[in-house]
């Protein structure tokens, strides 16, 4: 039931992202790894995150850490990565979501995205 629940808030959000961004790379309809939904931004993480913030969605990185980070690494070395995590947010994504809540995310992500 919880996967099915993934699936079912997937299609919604990816409906909404594709209408939102002309690519929108790493989801499929079948996905086998349902854990976060997350979004690029061009206008960096806190920009996102406080405006997903303002229309009462709490949204955070995509990853909660980057491993070279921890590593004491320099992001020089891996700025693929480093620009991906000041740059995705993952929006919530979980099977205890109702419609009304599912629906907030969606419109907050067109309204932060720029199509309200």
């Amino acid at each position: 039931a919880f996967l099915e629940r993934r699936r079912q808030l997937l299609a919604k959000y990816h409906e909404s992202a594709c209408a939102l961004f002309t690519a929108h790379p790493g989801y499929h309809d079948r996905a086998d790894f349902l854990f976060r939904y997350t979004l690029h931004t061009q206008s960096g993480f806190e920009t996102a995150q406080q405006g997903f913030l303002s229309r009462g969605v709490h949204a955070r990185r995509g990853v909660d850490e980057l491993l070279h980070r921890r590593l004491g690494l320099n992001d020089h070395d891996f700025p693929g990565a480093a620009e991906l995590f000041d740059k995705n947010i993952s929006v919530p994504f979980y099977p205890s979501l109702n419609e009304r809540e599912a629906a907030k995310v969606v419109s907050a992500m067109r309204e932060v995205f720029g199509a309200a």
